[in-house]
């Protein structure tokens, strides 16, 4: 998903909480894509009661959902 699909469908930028965040960044920080096995960062976007964490490729622009 994008951010601007994410944005529309009423997701906030972010994990829930600062735990939460901290604990994703550092699990994609050790990540490395399936697709071409290039670098990964963290992206998290949530709801009240929905979060989702992706770990998004620099090198190719894959994105997998944790």
């Amino acid at each position: 998903m994008d951010a601007i699909t994410m944005y529309l469908d009423g997701y906030k930028h972010g994990a829930p909480t600062q735990e939460a965040e901290a604990i994703d960044m550092e699990v994609v920080a050790s990540m490395k894509c399936r697709r071409c096995g290039g670098r990964c960062t963290y992206d998290g976007w949530h709801t009240s009661g929905s979060y989702v964490a992706m770990a998004i490729c620099q090198e190719c622009g894959h994105e997998e959902e944790f």
